[in-house]
Order: C-alpha cells, then sequence, then structure tokens
C-alpha cells in the first residue's frame, strides 16, 4: 500500500484526467444532491472516499470544508490523477493507492475513525455489502458518523447488525444510501432494545388505540406514541400540542412508552429514534389496502425499516377517530369508547352539546 500527503499545491485547480477503464464516476447531479443533502455536516469532518476512482466525491468534500480526506484508489494512475487535482486549501489530505478491503484493514490497525465515509464499488457481485461489512468491522465509522454508498438502485444493501439505513434517494439507475450505527440502546445482556413506533394523528386518541398499544408493550421493549401533525387541518380537530397532552394523560403509569409529536415523514422519524419497526392497526379490508400500499413505499424510502399490522380487538373494530368527532360534535355520548380525560376534552371544544 502506497500513500502520500499533501495540503493543497500546484495544479490546485485541475480536475482528474478522463480515462478509460472500469471507472463509473458519480454523475454531476447526483453528487450534488448528495453534498446539498449533507449540508453543514462536511464542514469541518473527516472523510473517507473509498474507491475513489476520479476522485470527484473527496474532492468535492475538500471544496467544502472537509477538515481531512482520505482516498483510496488500486490504479495508480488514478491515483496520481488525484493528487496532481486535489485543490489547495487547509484540508489534510491522503491518498491511498491499494485494494478498498485492504485499505480498509490497514486504516483501522492505525486507529482511524471518520465522520463521513463515501462508498461507491463497483455494481454487482456484492461489492456494496462487502464494503459497508468492512467498514463497520473495521470500526471506521465514528459514532455519529454517517456513510453514503451508492449503486444500482437494484443492488439494496442487505441489513446488516450494528448498521441502519435512514434514507434511501434514487437517481435513474443510481442510488445512494445512507447508513449510520444503529442508535437502538441496549437490554439485559447486551441484547439491542427493540424499538417500535407507533404513528397516527390520535384526533382523538380512543380505547382502539389504547389496547393495541397495551399489545405492543409486549412484544417490544419501548414503544414510540408519535403524534403526526394533521396536515389534513379537518374543521374541528385538536392542535398538535393538545393530542399529545390527551395521549400522555391516558398513558400515564403504561410502562415502556413514550410519546412524541413529529412532523414530516414518518420513516425518518422513526429511524431518527432508532426504531426498528412501524406497527399500525387493521380495522377492516380498507385499512390493508391503505397500509399495504404505505408500508411498500416505506419499504422503499428505508429498507431496513419493517411494519408491523395488528389485527384490531373486535370491541373496537367500528372505532374511528373521526367518528367519535363526529357523535360528538352533535352532541352525542362517547364516553364507552374514549377515555375520560379524552371524554371531558371533547365536551369542552363542543360545550353547546355537551
Amino acid at each position: 500500500m502506497t500513500a502520500s500527503r499533501r495540503r493543497g499545491g500546484e495544479g490546485a485547480t485541475r480536475r482528474p484526467r478522463r480515462r478509460t477503464g472500469p471507472v463509473r464516476p458519480t454523475a454531476a447531479r447526483v453528487r450534488r444532491a448528495l453534498f446539498d443533502s449533507l449540508g453543514a455536516r462536511v464542514a469541518g469532518a473527516a472523510v473517507l472516499d473509498l474507491f475513489a476512482g476520479t476522485g470527484a466525491l473527496g474532492i468535492e468534500a475538500i471544496n467544502r470544508g472537509a477538515r481531512r480526506v482520505v482516498f483510496v484508489e488500486r490504479d495508480p494512475a488514478r491515483c496520481s490523477a488525484i493528487r496532481a487535482a486535489v485543490p489547495a486549501g487547509p484540508s489534510d489530505v491522503e491518498v491511498v493507492c491499494a485494494d478498498a478491503l485492504v485499505a480498509v484493514a490497514r486504516m483501522a490497525a492505525r486507529g482511524d475513525r471518520f465522520d463521513l465515509v463515501l462508498l461507491d464499488p463497483p455494481y454487482g457481485r456484492g461489492w456494496l455489502d462487502r464494503a459497508l461489512a468492512a467498514v463497520r468491522e473495521a470500526g471506521l465509522l465514528a459514532p455519529e458518523g454517517l456513510a453514503v454508498a451508492e449503486g444500482h438502485w437494484r443492488d439494496a444493501p442487505a441489513p446488516a447488525a450494528g448498521f441502519e439505513v435512514i434514507r434511501h434517494a434514487r437517481y435513474g439507475e443510481t442510488a445512494l444510501w445512507y447508513v449510520r450505527i444503529a442508535s437502538g440502546r441496549e437490554a439485559g445482556g447486551g441484547r439491542r432494545v427493540r424499538i417500535a413506533v407507533y404513528p397516527g394523528s390520535f384526533d382523538p386518541v380512543h380505547h382502539g388505540h389504547i389496547e393495541l398499544i397495551r399489545r405492543a408493550t409486549k412484544i417490544f421493549d419501548h414503544v414510540i406514541v408519535a403524534v403526526a401533525e394533521n396536515v389534513e387541518k379537518i374543521p374541528g380537530a385538536f392542535p398538535l400540542e393538545e393530542r399529545v397532552a390527551m395521549m400522555e394523560e391516558v398513558l400515564d403509569g403504561l410502562s415502556g412508552v413514550e410519546v412524541a409529536a413529529y412532523r414530516g415523514l414518518t420513516v425518518e422519524f422513526a429511524l431518527a429514534r432508532g426504531a426498528t419497526c412501524v406497527i399500525k392497526g387493521l380495522r377492516a379490508v380498507g385499512d390493508f389496502d391503505y397500509e399495504l400500499k404505505q408500508s411498500a413505499m416505506n419499504r422503499i424510502l428505508a429498507p431496513g425499516l419493517d411494519t408491523l399490522l395488528f389485527i384490531a380487538d373486535p370491541q373496537w373494530a367500528f372505532v374511528s377517530s373521526s367518528l367519535i368527532r363526529e357523535v360528538a360534535r352533535l352532541g352525542g355520548a362517547v364516553d364507552a369508547i374514549c377515555p375520560p380525560a379524552v371524554v371531558r376534552r371533547l365536551r369542552q371544544r363542543w360545550p353547546a352539546q355537551g
């Protein structure tokens, strides 16, 4: 393995020469989308450009203020081209001319850690999984670090212990997978805590919701009840803060449960909280059709996130929050299907009918 270090220098504005061979440079639009998505994470970071090829990703990291960039490329001619193209600046730059997996092992031996690892291995033949496994086993990724893997969209990385895919983006035939160290906590005996997210508007919460949450706590160590912003803005709906307060009140005393508000994509919230599963309830055939489509889309967005569907208890299979609001608005009694705290708030919401 040969390596060289430099801090900018002559030829700083030159780009790597175009070369023949099995090199597949990252398309400009993909590179731009990648770094735009990383935002401020790059500035001041230690970056590893594995399977560097032309070095375009590492050079972009330098241009965006990376503190240190290590290029790994096995072809000597391309290594020379990268060295010639490195822009001048304060970044600590190292070009390692070696096989990627060999270089990973040697960097691990010297204790290297990176905030950002960029991987663009050859398509097919399991290279993506092998590269991610090598990075994981070598411990090259810092605790709060991020690995971004590029590949053909059909070559999605397989689920791996210790890593989790938190984001996925596709650009034509090319896809990017954003991977980090799994954030789940440790249970007794070193077993990873099983975390699930139960999302919904809960507008308002009723006994059907509570029954499902109690069942989920028997399967998962920690259940996060994720109260979503009601983007449909249905007239008469409770605001987000009040729905969270209601949920916290009715679940008070139930162990292993947390209530949290969120906005945006459910999968992004779930992955950010270290969850491995989203749980939903099914009341009828119509629910299944909807949840099947949602689950399929979530699987595309976050391949490592599963969906578990609970069949509703027959006692509550007819209950829906929209039906409760309608009945309460018209003065009907909902005491049998809602906790007292919710009934009280419904009567405060529509006092004339209470």
